[in-house]
């Protein structure tokens, strides 16, 4: 009969609609507790920022500074070029 399949596809409807708007809003949820990493990089900090950074950010405050060497192949460059010696008093029978 016509009522039961009518009720019948309401019903699927309605429990349709519910499921995804429950989807959504979980969707939502999930996507609001993602952690973010946000990297920044503060230029030149007053010494008041840099005590707040150390105290907030304690466990992933990186200095770029704190790498104060340089690679000695980036000031200093070598070039060996060695020639036979071919002068016979260079050379002895021995």
């Amino acid at each position: 009969n016509d009522e039961n399949i009518i009720h019948r596809e309401r019903l699927t409807t309605r429990i349709y609609i519910f499921s995804l708007i429950d989807f959504l809003i979980l969707v939502g949820i999930a996507a609001g507790l993602v952690v973010r990493t946000a990297n920044k990089i503060e230029y030149l900090p007053s010494q008041s920022k840099f005590v707040y950074f150390a105290k907030v950010y304690s466990n992933t405050l990186t200095c770029p500074c704190s790498k104060i060497e340089i690679a000695y192949e980036t000031f200093v460059k070598t070039h060996a070029n060695f020639q036979q010696i071919c002068s016979r008093q260079f050379i002895t029978q021995e």
